[in-house]
């Protein structure tokens, strides 16, 4: 099981809201250094083992992530500006639009 949590990055004075992750990431291979069962003297890959792990990412908040999607619809306008989009509308224009 998985588990996230949320953080405050405090990287020399600059807090920034994250989250923490935790769990199983994947598997390990490795060999034990024993002869393989082939009789000739090879070894090879013969062990697997759990590996748990954790990492960090940021998170925004709701306004960060409005503020972004208003920045890519006025740059699309920039590229776009004699397409009928729709006018900006907070939340509900972005959606609208899929840029989401």
């Amino acid at each position: 099981m998985d588990i996230c949590i949320p953080v405050d990055l405090d990287d020399n004075g600059l807090i920034t809201n994250a989250a923490m992750v935790a769990g199983s990431i994947g598997m390990q291979i490795s060999s034990s250094g024993t002869e393989l069962h082939s009789g000739n003297g090879e070894m090879g890959v013969d062990t697997l083992q759990p590996m748990s792990g954790w990492w960090m990412y940021e998170t925004k908040t709701e306004d960060e992530l409005l503020e972004e999607k208003r920045v890519a619809y006025e740059e699309k306008r920039k590229v776009f500006p004699h397409y009928q989009f729709p006018e900006w509308n907070e939340k509900e224009s972005v959606a609208y639009m899929g840029w989401d």
